[in-house]
C-alpha cells in the first residue's frame, strides 16, 4: 500500500446550504436545523477519523427518527461537490477509510494515481447514510477537514503471508501451541491455541484476539516441561524467547498474528493479515453463536471490520454442527439470521432470523451487509485461524469500565460518567449531582451492549438519609430502553452510587463529606477509602491493616487543602501524637500490622494506635442459661474462615446460630469474664439495647455475626441450607434445601440418598458459604471453623434432619426410603461424537432385563477422547465416580480408555459399579453351533472399528455380550438384527430371529448401530 502524504489544515468556510430537489422533501428548511460541529480529527494511513457534536432537525416531521451522521466530500480542487461517503459512526467518532475516499473520488471523475486537494465536512442527514444520495434533507458542519496532496490510490492486494503454513502443528512431532491468560477465548493458562507450521521450525497463530491485559507463552505438547517466553519488543520486531522466560504481553487490544521460530528461539507479533484492504474500519457488528472451535456459546462475539456498508469476520473456524448469527453492539436488539445459501452465494438475513449453519468444518470469512439484508460465507482468503485445544472454555470477559449515563448534569443520554474500581468487582462514583427528574442507567465500556437499570415499576421518590436506598438487583437490559427501567431517585441532591458487578447489585446513598484513610490498607493499594467516624470533633478509623504508606483526606478529594500527610523524612511513633501537614508525604508505620488512626481537623493532630484482635469470642445471656461465665451455657462463637485451604481465619470475625426469645438479653466478650463487652461497636444491626443488654424483638432463629475489625455486630433471621447430594447438589442457596423452623429446632427433609452438610447464609459475611459450613457426627453439630471437618454423614431420601443449635445436636428421624433408581442412562462425549445433549450421537444405553438401575452398551472408544454418563439428557450429575470403577481412567472429570478398541460398558447404579472392558460378543443359535453360552469359535473378532464373526452352519442367529460384572444371565444382554439394524432385548428388540446360511460373515458396527451379512 502506498503511504498517504498529506498536509492537513482545518478552517471555517462559509456555509452554503444545498437545497433539496426531491418533491417529497420540499418542506425541508435548513433554518430549522442545527448543523453538526466538527471536533478534532486525524488522518491516518488507513483511515480518517473525526469527533463531532451531533446536529438536530426541527422540521415538524420525522423528528423521532435518529439523525444520521457521516463525512461528506464538499470540495475537490476548489470545486464545490456534494458526495456523502460511506462512514462508520460510533461513540461520537466518525471513521472514513482512505480506500473509500479514493473510490468516491474515482466515481467523480478523478484519475487513479492523481493528486487532489479535498475538503470534508460532517454531514447530518435525515436519510440513512447508505441511502443518502446527497440531495435529501441534510446539513453540513461549518468546520471542514482540508487534505492537500491526497493520492487517489486503491492499494494492491498483498499475498497471504501464511502460504507455507499449511500443517497443524498438533499433527506433527513438533506440537507447539500458545497458552496464557487469553480472555477472548476463556483461556486462563489451562488450555491452548493450536499453531500452524511450515515444517521447518516456523510457527504461526493467526488472527489471535488480545486485550490490553492478555499474556501468553509458547509451549510444547500442551505441557510446561518445554515453554518459551520473553520480553515483547513492539509490533513487527523480533525478540528472544527462552525456557521459562517471562510472559509475553503486547499491551494493546487488537487482532494479531503471533509468529515463533523454535530453532532460533525468537518470536514476533504483527497486526493480523487482512485480505480485504478496503475493510479498514472498526465495526459495531459481530458474530456470535455456538462456535465450538473458538469457545463461544452465544455469550461472546467475534469482531468484524467494515468498509462502511459491508462487514466481515476473518478466519472464523467452524465445526460441522456450529451455528451463528450476526448482531450489533454485542446485544440481541438487532440481530440477523437466515438460511445458509451455500459457499460464495449471497443469502437473505432478517431480524431474529434462523441460526446460520454451514454444516462443514473449515475456516471461513463471514460477510454481512445489514443495509441490504444479505450475507455471504467464503472459504477464508487469509488464515486458518487457531482454535482451542485441550478442552472448551467460555468464561466471559469482564468489562473494563462501568459508567452512569442519562440526563445527569444537563446531558441527554450522550455522556458517560465513569465509576472507579475500588476493589474486586466493586465500582463507585461519589458526589453525583442529581435532580428530582433525572434518570440514568449503568452500562459497561461506554456501550449499550450490557446495561443495568432499575427494577420494573420502580417509583422510589425520596431518599431517607437515615435509611439509604436499598441494595437491589437491577434489571439487565440487552439494549438501551427508556421507561420505568431507568433509575430515578426522585429527589434533588448529591449521591454516592455503588455497583457490585459480581453480585449484580446497586446501592445509592446520599453523599456525606467525611474524613477517610487511603493507601496501602486492608490489602488495597490506594483504591478504597476507609471512612472515619466523628465524636466530639475527633475522627477515628476502624481497625485497619496498614502495610505501607497512607494519607488522610477530606471528602474523597486529592486537593492540596483536603489532603494530610507528614513532612519529608518524618516517621511517626505508634501511640505518640504528631501534627500532619498539607498535602505532605505519605504517613508510614514501623511495620505491617493492625492499627486505629485518630485525627483532629482543628489542630491537625494525628494519633496511631496498635490494635490486637481477639482470637476467641464468647456469648452469654438468659437464653443460654444465665450470666455465670463458669456455666455450661456460655456460647463459644465460631471463627469465620477465609481461606479455601481450611486453615486461616478472618481476623476478628465470629459467628453463631441460636434460638432467641424476645426480650431475653445477651452480650459478647473475648474472655470468660466481665471485662468489657462488644455490643456497642460502630455498627449494630438487628437488635436493640435494653438495660445494657442486646435483645431481639421477636422469638426465632438468628444468625449472629461479629466483626471486631469492621466494628460490626449484626443479628439477622437465620437462613440454614442443606448442601450435598442428599439435598440435590452442591449449589448454594437452593430454596428446597432451606431448613424451616419447628418450635425451637430447624428441620429439613432430604430429597435423595447421599451426603449431607449444612451452612448458614450471612448478609455481611466477607467470605463464601463454606466459611460458615458445619456437619454433624455422633448426633452433635461440628463447625468447620472449630475443626469440624469430619466425614460427611450419609442419609436416605425422605429422612428429616433436625438441628437444635442451643443444645448443639443434630438428629436424623424417619426410616427414609431406598433412592429411586434411574430408568434411563446416556453416554455423551468426544468418544461418541461430542458434548451436545441435543445431538443424534447421544448413546441411549440399554436397560438390563429384569435389573433396575443397570445399563449396558457396546462402543468403539478411541484413546484420548473423553466420555461421561448421565441419567437424563442433561447435566444432572454423572456416574463416573461410583464405588467400584474399573477399566478406564478419569481426567478432568471425564472417562478415558488407555487403548482404542471395541468396549463393553456396564453401569450398575444400585450397586454403584461402573465397568469398561474389551467387548466379548458371541454368536448364539443354530448358525453358531447351538444355544450354549461362551463357545469360543462363536466369539466375534475386532476388525478396525467393527466386530466380525463367521457362521458355521445355516440357521437362526442371535448375539449377546458377555460382562464380567453382570448380575444376570447372558440373555439380558442379548440382541438381534433386522433390516440391517441392531435391536436390543432391553429396548424391545425381541424381533424374529434372522436365518443365515453357513460361511457368512456377520459384521457389527455398534457406533452406527448396523449389522450386515456378506
Amino acid at each position: 500500500m502506498k503511504k498517504l502524504f498529506s498536509i492537513i489544515s482545518a478552517g471555517l468556510l462559509l456555509f452554503s446550504a444545498v437545497s433539496c430537489v426531491q418533491e417529497d422533501l420540499k418542506t425541508f428548511d435548513p433554518s430549522q436545523a442545527t448543523a453538526p460541529v466538527l471536533g478534532s480529527f486525524e488522518i491516518g494511513e488507513k483511515a480518517i477519523t473525526a469527533t463531532y457534536t451531533p446536529g438536530t432537525f426541527r422540521m415538524g416531521f420525522n423528528e423521532n427518527m435518529p439523525v444520521n451522521h457521516s463525512l461528506a466530500l464538499v470540495s475537490i480542487d476548489g470545486k464545490t461537490v456534494s458526495k456523502t461517503l460511506t462512514t462508520t459512526a460510533k461513540d461520537g467518532t466518525l471513521s472514513l477509510s482512505v480506500v473509500n475516499l479514493a473510490k468516491a473520488l474515482i466515481s467523480l471523475g478523478c484519475t487513479e494515481g492523481s493528486t487532489v486537494n479535498v475538503e470534508l465536512a460532517v454531514r447530518a442527514s435525515m436519510q440513512e447514510v447508505a441511502r443518502d444520495n446527497g440531495r435529501n434533507g441534510h446539513i453540513d458542519s461549518e468546520g471542514h477537514i482540508t487534505i492537500n496532496g491526497f493520492e487517489v490510490v486503491i492499494p494492491e492486494v498483498v499475498g497471504s503471508p501464511y502460504a507455507e503454513y499449511t500443517t497443524n502443528a498438533q499433527d506433527t512431532d513438533d506440537k507447539w501451541s500458545i497458552t496464557g491468560a487469553l480472555s477472548q477465548y476463556g483461556i486462563s493458562w489451562d488450555k491452548d491455541l493450536n499453531m500452524w507450521t511450515d515444517g521447518n521450525g516456523n510457527f504461526v497463530a493467526p488472527c489471535v484476539k488480545l486485550t490490553a491485559d492478555d499474556e501468553f507463552k509458547f509451549r510444547k505438547d500442551q505441557a510446561w516441561a518445554v515453554n518459551m517466553g520473553g520480553d515483547f519488543a513492539g509490533l513487527d520486531n523480533e525478540f528472544s524467547v527462552s525456557q521459562d522466560g517471562p510472559n509475553v504481553k503486547v499491551g494493546a487490544e487488537g487482532t494479531y498474528d503471533i509468529w515463533f521460530n523454535s530453532t532460533a528461539g525468537t518470536a514476533w507479533v504483527t497486526e493480523a493479515y487482512n485480505p480485504y484492504p478496503e475493510y479498514t474500519q472498526s465495526s459495531n457488528w459481530g458474530v456470535t453463536g455456538a462456535l465450538s472451535k473458538v469457545g463461544i456459546s452465544w455469550d461472546k462475539d467475534i469482531a468484524m471490520v467494515s468498509d462502511g456498508s459491508n462487514h466481515v469476520a476473518l478466519g472464523v473456524s467452524l465445526g460441522t454442527d456450529d451455528e451463528f448469527k450476526f448482531r450489533q453492539d454485542g446485544g440481541w436488539a438487532v440481530n440477523l439470521g437466515g438460511d445458509f445459501g451455500g459457499l460464495d452465494n449471497e443469502f437473505a438475513v432478517t431480524q431474529d432470523g434462523p441460526n446460520i449453519k454451514v454444516g462443514a468444518e473449515g475456516v471461513y470469512d463471514l460477510f454481512v451487509n445489514p443495509g441490504a439484508g444479505t450475507a455471504r460465507v467464503v472459504e477464508t482468503a487469509g488464515a486458518k485461524a487457531s482454535s482451542i485445544i485441550g478442552g472448551g472454555g467460555d468464561e466471559p470477559t469482564k468489562p473494563e469500565v462501568w459508567s452512569l449515563i442519562g440526563t445527569l448534569s444537563g446531558s441527554s443520554w450522550d455522556k458517560d460518567f465513569d465509576m472507579a474500581n475500588t476493589s474486586g468487582d466493586i465500582w463507585v462514583i461519589r458526589s453525583v449531582a442529581v435532580t428530582a427528574n433525572d434518570e440514568f442507567k449503568i452500562r459497561a465500556d461506554h456501550d449499550w451492549g450490557t446495561n443495568y437499570g432499575g427494577p420494573e415499576g420502580n417509583s422510589q421518590s425520596t431518599i431517607d438519609p437515615a435509611n439509604p436506598y436499598e441494595v437491589y438487583k437491577p434489571v439487565l437490559g440487552e439494549a438501551f430502553s427508556t421507561g420505568d427501567k431507568n433509575i430515578q431517585i426522585g429527589k434533588d441532591g448529591s449521591y454516592d452510587i455503588t455497583f457490585d458487578y459480581a453480585a449484580g447489585t446497586i446501592l445509592i446513598k446520599e453523599h456525606v463529606a467525611v474524613y477517610s484513610l487511603i493507601g496501602e490498607i486492608n490489602g488495597d493499594s490506594w483504591a478504597n477509602d476507609v471512612v472515619m467516624t466523628e465524636k466530639d470533633g475527633i475522627w477515628t478509623s476502624p481497625a485497619v491493616t496498614i502495610s505501607g504508606g497512607f494519607k488522610i483526606r477530606y471528602d474523597y478529594s486529592w486537593d492540596d487543602d483536603k489532603t494530610y500527610g507528614v513532612e519529608e523524612g518524618f516517621t511517626p511513633e505508634i501511640g505518640t501524637p504528631f501534627t500532619a501537614v498539607q498535602p505532605g508525604k505519605n504517613i508510614t508505620v514501623p511495620s505491617e500490622g493492625n492499627y486505629k488512626v485518630e485525627f483532629n481537623p482543628a489542630t491537625k493532630e494525628v494519633l496511631i494506635k496498635a490494635v490486637a484482635f481477639a482470637e476467641q469470642l464468647y456469648m452469654i445471656g438468659e437464653e443460654f442459661g444465665g450470666w455465670n461465665w463458669g456455666s455450661d451455657g456460655v456460647v463459644e462463637m465460631t471463627p469465620v474462615l477465609h481461606n479455601p485451604d481450611w486453615g486461616a481465619e478472618a481476623e476478628g470475625q465470629f459467628w453463631t446460630v441460636r434460638y432467641f426469645s424476645a426480650g431475653k438479653g445477651f452480650k459478647f466478650n473475648t474472655e470468660k469474664k466481665w471485662g468489657g463487652d462488644f455490643w456497642g461497636l460502630t455498627t449494630n444491626e438487628g437488635f436493640t439495647e435494653s438495660g445494657g443488654n442486646c435483645v431481639v424483638a421477636e422469638d426465632g432463629f438468628y444468625m449472629v455475626h461479629v466483626d471486631l475489625k469492621r466494628e460490626i455486630v449484626h443479628v439477622e433471621p437465620a437462613r440454614i441450607y442443606g448442601i450435598g447430594s442428599c439435598f440435590g447438589g452442591w449449589n448454594e442457596g437452593m430454596e428446597d434445601a432451606l431448613f424451616k423452623a419447628d418450635g425451637k429446632t430447624l428441620k429439613a427433609t432430604t430429597v435423595a440418598e447421599g451426603e449431607v452438610r449444612m451452612y448458614a447464609a450471612s448478609s455481611i459475611a466477607t467470605s463464601d458459604w463454606w466459611t460458615r459450613e458445619f456437619v454433624f457426627f455422633d448426633g452433635k453439630i461440628a463447625y468447620r471453623g472449630n475443626g469440624g471437618d469430619q466425614d460427611r454423614v450419609t442419609v436416605l431420601k425422605g429422612q428429616d434432619i433436625i438441628l437444635d443449635f442451643n443444645a448443639g445436636t443434630a438428629t436424623v428421624s424417619g426410616q427414609g426410603q431406598t433412592p429411586d433408581l434411574p430408568t434411563t442412562m446416556y453416554i455423551v462425549g468426544d468418544a461418541v461424537g461430542g458434548w451436545d445433549w441435543e445431538a443424534d450421537y447421544i448413546v441411549d444405553m440399554t436397560p438390563v432385563n429384569g435389573k433396575s438401575g443397570q445399563f449396558w452398551a457396546i462402543r468403539y472408544l478411541e484413546t484420548g477422547k473423553g466420555f461421561k454418563f448421565c441419567a437424563q439428557k442433561a447435566w444432572n450429575g454423572d456416574f463416573t465416580g461410583l464405588t467400584e470403577n474399573s477399566g478406564y481412567t478419569v481426567d478432568g472429570g471425564n472417562c478415558y480408555v488407555s487403548e482404542s478398541g471395541v468396549y463393553m460398558i456396564y453401569v450398575d447404579t444400585e450397586n454403584k459399579k461402573l465397568c469398561v472392558e474389551p467387548a466379548k460378543v458371541y454368536g448364539i443359535g443354530d448358525c453358531f453351533g447351538g444355544w450354549t453360552e461362551g463357545i469360543e469359535t462363536a466369539l466375534f473378532k475386532a476388525d478396525g472399528q467393527t466386530l466380525k464373526g463367521t457362521t458355521t452352519a445355516a440357521g437362526d442367529i442371535r448375539l449377546y455380550a458377555a460382562s464380567s460384572i453382570a448380575t444376570s444371565d447372558w440373555w439380558t444382554r442379548e440382541f438381534v438384527f433386522f433390516d440391517g439394524k441392531i435391536a436390543y432385548r432391553g429396548n424391545g428388540g425381541d424381533q424374529d430371529r434372522v436365518n443365515v446360511a453357513a460361511g457368512k460373515t456377520v459384521t457389527l458396527d455398534f457406533n452406527k448401530g448396523t449389522a450386515t451379512i456378506e
